[in-house]
């Protein structure tokens, strides 16, 4: 007997295990190509709601553009800034409130798009869609202000960047190279419209590049981070960056997105890309060629007189080259400005060339247009390239010169001193008849009894009185009975709106206060005045 009801405990535990290995695991993401699959997006459903990973199709074979793909991943995640508080869409941020008790929408398809979205207590609505495009994806975060106040607001995307095996990828800085150790980049630093990070610099097979330009549809950021990943995936804002820290064996990039002031009814969005691109120098280009041509402002803004400074980057990508760079500036066709530097390209290291430039005196609007041109050794051209719509003159924008000063004529306070006299004597009539229509006085007065409190006005003026409003101070808590229409309370004070008082017609608010003491502090308010009682 004992020997069979061993044997059928045995039986029924093994019977349960052989159930739960073949019950389905529960589906912990929402997975998507793009129409031409070049990129495919994974989004954690589960924990970590939104946290998500991005792979790239090279040569038929899907490789990493960030980490743990295939997977969705915690530590490439978004963090939404509202009034001092960090809300993450990620579990590693110590210093931060999860996202996941706030899920309004799990993240579901729609379209080429997947999208998540997430209530706030301030009354604050976000809404993460991650939409894919030919070999891209656009993440762009919406935060809508559905409180009836004003909210500060600012996101921050941290990105786990892994190209193919590499967690260590180096990131490429238009006009500041290849970057391998931490660093940070803000305001006018900002001059780049994209990064790059390769699986191998020297010769890289996978690439993938984040799109930040504000003249497409993308938000350009307010700061940019290149961090160790197992340092700064702990944060969910402020990150102390570490010049001596190197990135090549775990890097990450923060981008931030200053909060700003988003009244009631107002809205705070971002968009950046990130998906697979081409090398920073084009397998069409060969070994040696030119890269990316910049200027020193982020939004290309100049007015005359203005330096400008100029950056043109390139690249041997195996051996040392030297070669001269030839700079050409076109304003508006017409060519303004011709230089040429003599550069050394180091093998495997973006080598960067600056000119500078002054901004020519203009009464129209400007839009430049810049030519480089590579020549090697013998003077033969080894590259071009071309760019435009990176810098501008707007007439409006600028702000006049100062017109040069002038020895100061007395005579000129004459015209002044008779405007000054005709006021004095405007002002003395208009208080005398002010005297003469407010004849009389406007009363304000407070009667107790026990807990009843009663505010008389009296407009006893020869003027009606307009949009009268009185303002009572109550203790915050207070129990407050309010037996007088048009009243409205706000946490520490009652407000009553009268409107207009003719003369001699008086208004009385009257209200009870239970379990504690009154304020005892009146304002009333009229177009043209107001008063306190104390």
């Amino acid at each position: 007997m004992g020997v069979d009801l061993m044997r059928k405990s045995v039986s029924t535990v093994f019977f349960i295990l052989l159930l739960s290995t073949l019950a389905p695991a529960q589906q912990c993401s929402v997975d998507l190509k793009d129409e031409k699959g070049t990129v495919q997006l994974t989004v954690e459903t589960c924990e970590s709601i939104g946290s998500f990973s991005l792979g790239g199709l090279y040569e038929n074979k899907w490789e990493r553009l960030t980490y743990h793909y295939p997977k969705p991943w915690a530590g490439t995640f978004i963090t939404v800034h509202v009034d001092g508080k960090y809300y993450s869409t990620s579990t590693h941020p110590q210093n931060s409130i999860l996202l996941d008790g706030y899920s309004d929408k799990k993240p579901y398809a729609s379209g080429n798009s997947i999208i998540t979205s997430w209530s706030l207590p301030e009354g604050i609505d976000v809404t993460q869609t991650i939409t894919l495009l030919e070999n891209q994806s656009i993440v762009d975060v919406k935060a809508e202000n559905k409180d009836g106040q004003t909210h500060l607001i600012g996101v921050r995307i941290h990105v786990d960047t892994m190209l193919g095996t590499n967690d260590g990828a180096p990131i490429y800085v238009p006009g500041k190279g290849l970057q391998t150790s931490e660093v940070q980049y803000a305001g006018n630093e900002i001059n780049f419209k994209y990064w790059k990070a390769y699986n191998k610099p020297w010769d890289p097979t996978i690439v993938a590049t984040s799109f930040i330009n504000p003249f497409e549809e993308y938000t350009l950021p307010s700061k940019m981070i290149i961090a160790n990943w197992k340092q700064s995936k702990n944060t969910a804002w402020d990150y102390n960056v570490n010049a001596s820290m190197p990135v090549t064996g775990d890097s990450a990039v923060i981008l931030y997105y200053t909060p700003e002031r988003v009244p009631a009814g107002g809205s705070f969005r971002i968009k950046s890309g990130y998906g697979s691109e081409k090398p920073v120098l084009p397998v069409e280009k060969g070994e040696w060629g030119l890269t990316e041509i910049l200027v020193d402002k982020g939004m290309g803004d100049y007015c005359p007189d203005d330096v400008m400074t100029i950056t043109v980057d390139g690249l041997s990508s195996r051996i040392r080259n030297t070669g001269k760079i030839l700079l050409n500036v076109y304003a508006n066709g017409k060519e303004i400005h011709s230089e040429t530097k003599l550069q050394v390209f180091d093998g495997g290291v973006v080598s960067s060339t600056q000119f500078k430039m002054t901004v020519p005196e203009t009464k129209e609007d400007l839009e430049f247009t810049f030519k480089a041109t590579l020549q090697n050794d013998t003077g033969a051209q080894a590259d071009t390239l071309s760019q435009g719509k990176i810098a501008s003159v707007r007439i409006s924008k600028c702000v006049p010169p100062k017109p040069p000063k002038e020895p100061f004529n007395w005579m000129r306070l004459i015209p002044i001193l008779v405007i000054l006299i005709i006021l004095i004597i405007f002002g003395a009539i208009i208080l005398i008849a002010a005297s003469i229509i407010y004849r009389g006085n406007i009363v304000l007065q407070r009667f107790a009894e026990g807990d009843k409190i009663m505010i008389q006005v009296v407009n006893k003026t020869r003027k009606t009185l307009k949009d009268c409003t009185v303002v009572e101070a109550i203790p915050e808590g207070a129990e407050i009975d309010v037996e007088t229409l048009g009243v409205t309370r706000r946490r520490d004070r009652l407000e009553w709106i009268i409107g207009k008082l003719a003369p001699g017609e008086e208004a009385l608010l009257e209200y009870r206060i239970m379990g504690k003491d009154p304020e005892s502090n009146t304002i009333l308010n009229w177009s043209g005045g107001s008063r306190q009682l104390n």
